[in-house]
């Protein structure tokens, strides 16, 4: 998720203002985590303030934060319309509201021309990269990952891709990692590698979709949820999206680590763990 890295300034004489107190408040909720808290106070006083652009891009900043894209994206369409202060801030949060809702080429469409404003800005390019690999221009993406790469480098990194053969190898290695219980497990399901999760995959889910950037999934039918008249069909499969692991490790022990953990995660899906007890097993 984006890092907001607001910058605190107060607009001279704006129409109908919010008291910029309140606005303040919304602002240290997020920078406390304490994001739920945040989007109901920014909810609240976009109700009172609704002509004010500060108030509606803090209430699209904590919608998104808090996964309501919806609302988030309503909210800073209004804030682009009313002007706010902080244009990084809002062509960010615009672009990664349609980044979670794999509306790509609109996200492309809104972060492109504010980098031709702003070339300096690394999470901008960086999150450019993301939004060009689900269009299969790993080309571009790669080097808007060397640009983040260049302005930021303890932060971000243009990641290593893999062949088919190492990537192999890596799955390999990170198997080899895990509890005995589960490597057994893994037996039973296949693993395929895929470049990144489809739209298919993500609204197949009756819940909400799900999001771009997932590094791993499980199909299927746990083993808790298996039954006499489901035992002998196929139990799943297991599949790992590669150039999302690798767009999150920095170099081919972490990607390993990672391919690891994912492998670990879905797999404890198959053996019936929801995500609440994933941290039980240190998966949280």
């Amino acid at each position: 998720m984006l890092r907001w890295n607001r910058k605190s300034v107060i607009r001279p004489d704006p129409v109908k203002p919010a008291p910029p107190e309140e606005i303040e408040a919304i602002w240290d909720l997020i920078e406390g985590d304490w994001i739920d808290e945040a989007a109901a106070a920014a909810a609240k006083l976009a109700e009172r303030y609704q002509a004010d652009g500060e108030v509606q891009l803090a209430l699209g900043v904590t919608a998104c934060e808090a996964g309501r894209y919806d609302v988030s994206d309503e909210a800073l369409k209004q804030a682009a319309r009313l002007g706010v202060d902080d244009e990084s801030l809002l062509y960010r949060y615009r672009a990664e509201t349609c980044f979670r809702q794999w509306r790509f080429e609109e996200g492309q469409r809104i972060i492109e021309p504010w980098l031709g404003r702003a070339p300096q800005d690394a999470l901008g390019w960086h999150l450019l990269a993301r939004l060009l690999e689900h269009q299969d221009d790993l080309e571009g993406a790669e080097a808007a990952y060397r640009q983040a790469a260049g302005l930021v480098p303890d932060e971000f990194f243009s990641p290593s891709r893999l062949t088919a053969e190492e990537m192999d190898e890596a799955v390999i290695r990170a198997r080899s990692g895990l509890p005995a219980e589960f490597q057994a497990a893994l037996d039973e399901l296949p693993i395929q590698i895929r470049p990144l999760p489809t739209a298919d995959m993500a609204h197949d889910d009756p819940g909400d979709p799900l999001p771009p950037d997932l590094l791993g999934l499980f199909t299927g039918t746990s083993q808790l949820d298996r039954s006499v008249f489901t035992f002998l069909e196929s139990p799943g499969v297991i599949y790992l999206f590669q150039w999302n692991l690798e767009s999150s490790s920095p170099d081919r022990e972490s990607l390993i680590e990672e391919i690891r953990i994912t492998l670990w995660h879905e797999l404890a899906h198959y053996l019936g763990f929801d995500e609440e007890a994933m941290p039980d097993l240190g998966l949280a």
